[in-house]
């Protein structure tokens, strides 16, 4: 019997409120379309195929390991802005994986022991009084940290999205383009508690590097090596 585990995540309601005075709203022609804000939206869904896809690598892993347990992941959360001066910075929430830890966990203890047949492993028999005891032979199968293989997928993940799909972007030379990346925020009625609990991952680049890279004058790995990683 397999079971499906469902990581959530909240879901963001954006409502847009339009509010025009008098009868003349028809006849005033639509506002100029903001292209940040389409290059923005545009690398938003690059950052949330790059979540997706390091949830796939972490449940095709579990998938070999323990066949009983489907993996599956909502969609992360991604917030980008243009920021004047500056460049872009991108805020990037992944669907937290504590309930599948906990149902990992669960499924490695019950593989711990045999079934609960009067006759099991070939024919050894249940002790006295109907226990089944534990065989010696037996032996748990190989388990791995959930938790650090999604970290360490979700950040190679990023990187790439950071270096490949950078080029929708329109970054000058000196400005900067940053991913600040961490587990969906919980709720909380005290923030501090919060923050003194959480860590994010902070990816940034400048606009030089990109466009070294795009052009040749930098290797891949050597444009990695620019990317300036940090976390609080």
């Amino acid at each position: 019997m397999r079971r499906r585990v469902m990581l959530f995540a909240p879901t963001l309601i954006v409502v847009t409120i339009l509010v025009a005075g008098g009868t003349t709203m028809a006849a005033q022609a639509p506002a100029p379309a903001n292209p940040a804000k389409s290059q923005t939206f545009i690398y938003e869904m690059a950052l949330r195929g790059a979540v997706e896809l390091a949830g796939q690598k972490l449940a095709q892993q579990a998938s070999v390991l323990v066949p009983e347990v489907t993996l599956t992941t909502e969609q992360a959360i991604v917030r980008g802005i243009k920021l004047d001066g500056y460049g872009f910075f991108f805020d990037v929430q992944a669907p937290n994986i504590q309930s599948a830890i906990i149902v990992w966990e669960m499924v490695k203890d019950n593989r711990r022991m045999p079934p609960s047949s009067q006759t099991v492993n070939n024919g050894r028999t249940a002790a006295a009084g109907g226990a089944v005891a534990p065989d010696p032979m037996y032996t748990a199968p190989a388990g791995f940290d959930a938790d650090a293989a999604y970290t360490k997928y979700t950040r190679e993940a990023l990187l790439d999205a950071l270096l490949d799909s950078s080029a929708v972007l329109p970054l000058g030379a000196e400005e900067r383009l940053t991913i600040a990346a961490s587990g969906i925020d919980e709720p909380n009625p005290n923030p501090l508690y919060r923050f003194s609990n959480s860590r994010k991952l902070v990816l940034t680049i400048k606009g030089a590097d990109l466009q070294d890279w795009r052009q040749g004058k930098l290797t891949r790995e050597q444009a990695k090596e620019r990317i300036v990683e940090g976390r609080f």
